[in-house]
C-alpha cells in the first residue's frame, strides 16, 4: 500500500535534517595537516556505545588531564623496547601480575573493555587454522587493529584540549589514504583502503581501534599498553597450548603502528623455550623497515612491487622502488649497505616477497605457468658505466656467477650481469613457489573445498634445498607467483603491479630449465620514456545503498573490510593496496629514480595518418566523455522519471502515417509508435488550439483528420502506465477521482443542472510532488 503523501514529505524532510556519519574536526598534524574527519559516533558515541569524547574524561581521571603530544613511532618503539627489556629481567610470576595490573588500568581508562585485551580473533577462513605443524597441530590466529591511515589524537582534556592527527600508515599513498586536500584536511574514506568501511558502520570497531591508537601513542599510557599486549599474547598462547595448537600472530593487518610485538614475542618465545613448550610465530605482509627475523618467529613477506617493464611501457613507480625491492629480497642490507641483524646481532635473510601476475585464477594458463616455471631471472634498474665502483668495473662488461661468486655459464650461474648502451644491468635468480592450496571445509557436492593459504612462514618447508645464492652469500629470497583472485575484473588484471605472462614465457620456461625473465634489459632499453597506462574501468554508481567487496565473507562483518591486508590470496584489493605500500627509505630515492630515465628521440612519421588500435579508441571515448553524458546503465528506476525525454523524429519522414518510428510505445495497437491518441487530431476539451491560423494544423504537424493525407482516425487508446510505476505516478494516481467508485443518480442520461445554469468539463492539473 503506497504510503500518504504527507508520510512521504515527513520522510524526506527527516532524512534531510538527520545530522552526517562523518564529521570535520580541527587537529594539527605532520605534512601540514589541518583538520581530520572522522565517524560522528567514533567521537560521540551512540545511545548503546559510549564515543571517544566521554572515554577521553575517564583517560584523564585515570592518566591525568595534562597535555601529552603524541609519541613518533620511533619514539614508541624505544619506549616499548627498553620496557620490555626491564620487563622480561623479572621473574616470570611479577611479569604476569604486571602485565594484569596494566591492563586493569587501561581498561579504567575505557580504553579497553572490561573483558577485552589487546588481540583481535582472526577470520575463521584464516587459512592458518588449516595448517600444521610438525607434530600434527593447527593454528590459532590473531591480530591487534588500530585505526588505518589517520588517526584523531586527544592531548589534554576540558576547556584546553588540543587534537592531533596521528599518521598510522608510514606506508600509506595518497590513492589508498585519500591523501590530504588543499585545505590540509585529511579523510581516508576518499582513498582505496576498506578498513574505514568498518570503523564509518560499526561504532564498537571504531572506538576501540581509535582507543588502541591513542593509548600506544600517548606517553603516559603507552608502557601500560606494550606490558598489556604482552599478557594478552602471553595468555592467547597459554590458551592455544591447552587445545595443542599453536599461536599465530598477524600485525599490522590494518595500520601499521606495530613496532614492537616483535620484542614481545622473542622474549616469550624464550620463556617457553625453558618451558618446552613451541614458540609463538608472527606472519605478516609490508614494504616498511619491519625486521623478518624468522630465528624468533618472526615472518615478514615483502609485498610485490610488480614489473619495471610491461607490454612495451616502463613504470615509473615500480622503477622508483627497485633498489629497496633488492636491499629487501636479495642483499637483506641497509640504504648504507650494512647487513641487517636482528637484537641478537644475528645476521636475517632475505625476504620473500609476494608477486601477482596478469593471468586468470584456475585458467589453462594458470595451470601451464604452475607446471613450467620454477624460478626468476630478476634484472634491476640500469646503472650507467660512469658510475660503477671500481670493483664492478673488473668484473668486465658481463659475467655470470655460480653460487661460490665464481665464474660459470649462464645456465649455471645464480646471478650475474650484463652492459648494454653503456648501462650495466645486473640480475639475480630466485626460486619461485606457485600457490599451496589448503581444505577449508566441503562444497555443497561434499568435495574439498580448496583456497590459497597465506601462510608465508610455512613456505621454507616447500623451498629447494639448494637455494639461489646471492652476491654477498645469502640465500636470495623467493617469489610467490600468484593470481589474481576469480572476481578480478580483466580491466584490474592489466593494473601496473602485475607482471604479465603469455605463451612466450612458457616457451621460454621450458627451453630454460623452467626459467621467468623478468624486465630483460633489451625491454627497460626498448620502453625507456614510455609510460604504462593501465586501462580504466567504467565505474557504476549504487544509490540507496552500498556496493562490498566479498573480501572473505559476508557473514563476517566488521572484520571482513579490513583484515585482507593479512589475506591478500583471498582479495585484489589487498594484492592492490600492498602493491602501492611504501617503504620510508624510498622517498629520497625516488625523485633521482625518475631523473635516471632516459627518453630516447622521437621519430615521426612524415606524412598520412596513424591509426590508433581498437583498445585506444575505447579508452579515449571513456576518459573523453562529457560531463553531461548518460549511460543507462548508470540510472536507476528512482532517476528515470527526472531525465529529460528524448523525442525521435523520422529522417525520411516516419511511416506511412506520418508517426515516427522507435521509442516508447504508447500505441498499443501499433506497436513502435510515440505519439498520444491525442496528438493525432485537433486538441480535445476546449484546449487551447496550436499555433498557426484557426483551423489549420501548426507548420510541420499532421493534417486535421480527413485531410489528404491524413490518418484514417482511430478509437480511442489508453495512454500508458510508465509513470504508474513510479512513487511520483503512483502518488497522482491517488489523487484522481475514480467514477466508478463514485455513487451514481438515478435518472436519465446526461446532465442534469438547475435552470439557468451551464455545464462545463473538469480539468485536473497534474503537479510534480
Amino acid at each position: 500500500m503506497t504510503p500518504p503523501i504527507e508520510q512521504m514529505r515527513a520522510e524526506v524532510t527527516a532524512s534531510k535534517a538527520k545530522p552526517p556519519s562523518r564529521i570535520l574536526i580541527d587537529a594539527k598534524g605532520p605534512g601540514g595537516v589541518k583538520g581530520i574527519v572522522v565517524p560522528r559516533h567514533m567521537l560521540h558515541g551512540t545511545q548503546h556505545a559510549e564515543g571517544m569524547d566521554k572515554i577521553n574524561a575517564a583517560r584523564a581521571a585515570t592518566y591525568g588531564a595534562d597535555k601529552r603530544p603524541p609519541l613518533t613511532l620511533g619514539q614508541m618503539g624505544q619506549t616499548h623496547k627498553s620496557t620490555l627489556e626491564e620487563h622480561f629481567s623479572k621473574p616470570v610470576e611479577d611479569q604476569i601480575g604486571i602485565e594484569k595490573d596494566a591492563l586493569q588500568k587501561l581498561r579504567a581508562a575505557k580504553h579497553i573493555g572490561k573483558t577485552a585485551n589487546t588481540l583481535d580473533k582472526s577470520e575463521k577462513l584464516d587459512t592458518v587454522r588449516h595448517e600444521h605443524d610438525e607434530q600434527g597441530r593447527t593454528y590459532e590466529g590473531f591480530a591487534s587493529k588500530g585505526i588505518a591511515g589517520h588517526a584523531l589524537y586527544t592531548s589534554g582534556h576540558g576547556a584546553d584540549e588540543q587534537r592531533h592527527v596521528l599518521n598510522t600508515c608510514a606506508g600509506q599513498t595518497e590513492g589508498c589514504g585519500g591523501g590530504t586536500d588543499k585545505s590540509g584536511v585529511v579523510d581516508t574514506s576518499r582513498g582505496t583502503c576498506f578498513a574505514p568501511n568498518a570503523e564509518s558502520q560499526y561504532v564498537n570497531a571504531a572506538v576501540r581501534r581509535a582507543c588502541h591508537a591513542q593509548a600506544k601513542h600517548d606517553p603516559a599510557m603507552t608502557k601500560d599498553w606494550i606490558l598489556a599486549h604482552t599478557g594478552s599474547m602471553r595468555e592467547a598462547a597459554s590458551g592455544a597450548d591447552k587445545r595443542n595448537a599453536r599461536l599465530l600472530f598477524r600485525p599490522n593487518v590494518v595500520d601499521e603502528t606495530d613496532v614492537s610485538s616483535r620484542h614481545v614475542i622473542r622474549g616469550l618465545n624464550k620463556q617457553r623455550e625453558a618451558d618446552g613448550k613451541p614458540p609463538i610465530t608472527a606472519n605478516s605482509y609490508g614494504k616498511t623497515n619491519e625486521m623478518h627475523d624468522p630465528e624468533n618467529g618472526y615472518h615478514v613477506t615483502y609485498s610485490n612491487v610488480g614489473p619495471k617493464t610491461k607490454q612495451g611501457k616502463s613504470i615509473a613507480e615500480n622503477i622508483a622502488r627497485d633498489k629497496q625491492r633488492v636491499r629487501s629480497t636479495i642483499m637483506a642490507t641497509t640504504g648504507k649497505g650494512e647487513d641487517l641483524v636482528n637484537d641478537d646481532g644475528h645476521k636475517t635473510p632475505p625476504k620473500g616477497s609476494y608477486m601477482v601476475t596478469d593471468v586468470k585464477r584456475d585458467s589453462p594458463m594458470a595451470k601451464k605457468m604452475e607446471k613450467t616455471i620454477t624460478h626468476a631471472k630478476y634484472w634491476t634498474t640500469g646503472k650507467p658505466t660512469s658510475e660503477l665502483s671500481e670493483a664492478e668495473k673488473a668484473e668486465g662488461p658481463s659475467g655470470h656467477f655460480g653460487p661460490n661468486g665464481k665464474p660459470t655459464t649462464p645456465d649455471k650461474a645464480h646471478f650475474g650481469h650484463t652492459t648494454l648502451n653503456d648501462t650495466r644491468y645486473d640480475y639475480q635468480k630466485q626460486h619461485i613457489l606457485h600457490p599451496r592450496l589448503v581444505q577449508v571445509g566441503k562444497n555443497e557436492d561434499g568435495s574439498p573445498h580448496m583456497i590459497p593459504t597465506d601462510s608465508r612462514f610455512k613456505d621454507e618447508d616447500f623451498l629447494p634445498k639448494d637455494r639461489f645464492k646471492t652476491k654477498n652469500g645469502k640465500d636470495a629470497g623467493h617469489l610467490l607467483m600468484t593470481t589474481p583472485t576469480t572476481s578480478t575484473s580483466t580491466v584490474q588484471h592489466q593494473s601496473a603491479f602485475t607482471h604479465h605472462v603469455n605463451d612466450g614465457h612458457i616457451e621460454h620456461a621450458k627451453n630454460n630449465n623452467g626459467e621467468y625473465e623478468i624486465d630483460p634489459p633489451h625491454a627497460q632499453e626498448a620502453s625507456a620514456g614510455k609510460e604504462y597506462a593501465p586501462p580504466q574501468p567504467i565505474k557504476f554508481m549504487a544509490t540507496g545503498g552500498s556496493v562490498q567487496s566479498g573480501i572473505l565473507h559476508p557473514s563476517h562483518r566488521e572484520s571482513q573490510f579490513d583484515e585482507y591486508m593479512g589475506n591478500p590470496e583471498m582479495s585484489f584489493a589487498a594484492q592492490f593496496h600492498l602493491a602501492h605500500r611504501r617503504d620510508p627509505e624510498e622517498h629520497e630515492e625516488a625523485a633521482p629514480a625518475k631523473r635516471a630515465v632516459r627518453k630516447p628521440t622521437r621519430k615521426m612519421a612524415v606524412g598520412g595518418t596513424v591509426e590508433p588500435d581498437k583498445d585506444t579508441m575505447l579508452a579515449s571515448l571513456l576518459l573523453r566523455r562529457t560531463p553531461d553524458s548518460v549511460s543507462i546503465k548508470d540510472v536507476g528506476v528512482k532517476e528515470a522519471p527526472n531525465l529529460p525525454i528524448k523525442a525521435f523524429v523520422s529522417p525520411n519522414g516516419g511511416s506511412s502515417e506520418g508517426l515516427p518510428i522507435g521509442g516508447v510505445d504508447f500505441q498499443p495497437l501499433t506497436a513502435g509508435h510515440q505519439m498520444m491518441p491525442m496528438q493525432l487530431g485537433q486538441p480535445q476539451g476546449g484546449l487551447p488550439p496550436p499555433p498557426g491560423q484557426p483551423g489549420q494544423p501548426p507548420q510541420g504537424g499532421m493534417p486535421p483528420p480527413g485531410a489528404p493525407g491524413a490518418p484514417p482516425p482511430r478509437p480511442n487508446q489508453p495512454q500508458s502506465n510508465i509513470l504508474a510505476m513510479t512513487p511520483q505516478g503512483q502518488a497522482m494516481q491517488a489523487m484522481r477521482p475514480n467514477p466508478q467508485a463514485m455513487p451514481q443518480r438515478p435518472g436519465p442520461t446526461g446532465p442534469r443542472m438547475a435552470r439557468g445554469g451551464s455545464t462545463h468539463d473538469i480539468y485536473l492539473t497534474e503537479r510534480k510532488l
